[in-house]
């Protein structure tokens, strides 16, 4: 769905119902960032400009929609890590001072799940930030971007 025709303002405030969910990197970097702070550079944008134009709340929900779902997924991230974190701790508190080779393995498999989970928190890092660049262009260009993986929460 093209919508060039659209002015300059509309396609641009189009761009930040994308770029806002950025806020979160500058601020980690004074630490003051917190887990949602990607949600609601896009949530003031679409409720303080979607009544505007069409093309505009497309864009906000869309933003919204992928950082709600990018949200949920660094949630479910952050559960396993605790979960394993919590077998690992168990399994450290009560194996005797000899180790059997079973509870030695499910340490070394935990902490090779923690590796794996931190690794791929990295990369849907890296991966928002790049989708949010692309999608951002594309509103700018009056082009509407469908993000991939996104649970459609507003329709």
């Amino acid at each position: 769905m093209t919508h060039s025709n659209e002015t300059e303002e509309i396609r641009t405030w189009g761009m930040w119902a994308h770029l806002s969910s950025l806020v979160w990197i500058p601020l980690m970097f004074v630490g003051l960032s917190f887990p949602v702070l990607n949600i609601i550079g896009p949530l003031i944008v679409w409720l303080y400009k979607r009544k505007d134009h069409e093309f505009i709340d497309a864009q906000g929900k869309e933003s919204l929609n992928f950082q709600l779902s990018f949200t949920l997924y660094n949630f479910i991230l952050a559960l396993i890590l605790i979960v394993v974190g919590v077998i690992i701790g168990l399994t450290v508190i009560t194996a005797p001072n000899q180790p059997t080779d079973s509870q030695a393995g499910g340490a070394v498999f935990g902490l090779g799940l923690v590796g794996f989970s931190f690794l791929l928190a990295v990369i849907l890092a890296i991966a928002q930030l790049i989708l949010v660049i692309i999608a951002a262009r594309k509103a700018k260009k009056g082009e509407f971007y469908v993000y991939p993986l996104t649970i459609r929460f507003l329709r």
